[in-house]
């Protein structure tokens, strides 16, 4: 007992003397979201007057008990102009070149996380060097959440904001990009994309504990079921792995030959036990710190790490968009997503599934890619027309 209370004062000793902060999205270069109120937060002394000022416009709030503080700004009309954003408390925070615009989310697993420029042990995208050279589109914005799987819901992440330039979209999320370029150049507002993905990832991962607790027992079941059967596979793999390494080394070799990426290198399986593994450990580290800012919507592309439980997942994703517009606050907003590419380890029924999420749940739209997929790549170089679909 002794010790909790000396932890609990010296909690309150740091907030007393603590300097307003921000959560991390609110940083240099920023894109705020246009036509609806714009939740500004952070954290202080308890107690201690906020004031927010923006575009003109100036809102006061005071420092709860537990030393959070949020305003609302009014709704803002977009706008390409840089402006200055001041946080007044004991101290003064001003953010530079924050523009007001469209807001998107970019999550999902590998095919959202590929970033535009070359990364070793993957074929190029398809004309990279000549899509970065020519990227000279200021008014986008791309913040990378760090990776940060958690057992616990954060409330806030580490990253920044970049302004599109040929220095800086090699690390853009590719898919995002060209879906960001082409709304601009159909006349669209500035767009900022907050990119938060992980490559691998099953979809149980970025719901919801309490969803997932809830509704998906069999989920719960699985993760159980993987942990006592770890150890075995593991032992498994020790046996098989020199006759594993040597059929790769044989193919990677013919691969080559025929100008084919090199199939995936055997590893041994992943410890379900481990944090990054289990379910909702990713919206809780990526997700719930990006709650509640301002969004237009949210592109997903997901869904090869789930193709052996094509039935769970037309259960699954409908319940991670209902999950994430619940805990957002902003009613039905856009959900876009890819429909796999026809790699042959991407079954057709996942397909299906996704096909029935766009049929049965509002408000969302899908973005087919039979045509620009690659039966023997499970990561399909031509990007660009991935993004013009979801931009349509």
């Amino acid at each position: 007992m002794k010790t909790y209370t000396i932890l609990f004062l010296l909690t309150l000793g740091a907030l007393a003397h603590a300097e307003v902060k921000l959560n991390a999205l609110f940083a240099d270069h920023a894109v705020l979201q246009r036509d609806r109120p714009i939740p500004i937060w952070g954290e202080a002394a308890v107690g201690e007057k906020i004031t927010v000022v923006f575009a003109g416009t100036q809102t006061k709030t005071v420092a709860g008990a537990d030393g959070r503080w949020r305003v609302n700004l009014p709704v803002l009309h977009a706008s390409p102009e840089s402006r200055e954003l001041e946080v007044r408390g004991t101290n003064v925070i001003t953010l530079h070149d924050v523009l007001v615009g469209d807001v998107w989310i970019c999550s999902g697993q590998s095919n959202m996380e590929r970033q535009l420029g070359l990364r070793s042990g993957q074929l190029p995208l398809d004309n990279w060097e000549q899509e970065v050279a020519a990227a000279n589109y200021p008014l986008i914005r791309h913040f990378a959440v760090a990776r940060t799987p958690s057992d616990t819901p954060q409330s806030d992440t580490a990253g920044h904001w970049d302004v599109c330039s040929p220095q800086t979209v090699a690390q853009f999320t590719a898919v995002g990009y060209f879906f960001a370029r082409d709304l601009l150049k159909a006349g669209h507002a500035p767009i900022g994309l907050i990119h938060s993905s992980w490559g691998g990832t099953p979809a149980e991962r970025w719901i919801s504990r309490e969803v997932i607790a809830a509704d998906f027992p069999d989920v719960i079941a699985a993760q159980q079921k993987a942990v006592a059967d770890y150890a075995p596979a593991l032992e498994k793999y020790k046996n098989d792995e020199p006759a594993l390494l040597k059929k790769w080394d044989e193919d990677s070799a013919t691969a080559k030959a025929a100008g084919k990426p090199e199939p995936r290198k055997p590893a041994p399986p992943r410890d379900p036990s481990v944090l990054q593994n289990q379910p909702s450990v990713l919206y809780q580290g990526m997700i719930a710190p990006l709650q509640p800012y301002a969004i237009r919507g949210v592109i997903w592309y997901q869904g090869e790490a789930n193709v052996s439980r094509s039935e769970q997942y037309r259960r699954l994703f409908p319940a991670l968009i209902r999950d994430w517009r619940s805990r957002w606050g902003q009613g039905d907003f856009p959900f876009l997503f890819v429909q796999l590419a026809p790699y042959h380890g991407n079954s057709p029924e996942l397909r299906d599934a996704q096909l029935y999420t766009w049929r049965t749940t509002p408000n969302t739209a899908m973005a087919v890619t039979t045509d620009v997929g690659n039966a023997d790549n499970i990561h399909p170089t031509n990007k660009a027309p991935v993004g013009a679909r979801l931009a349509l």
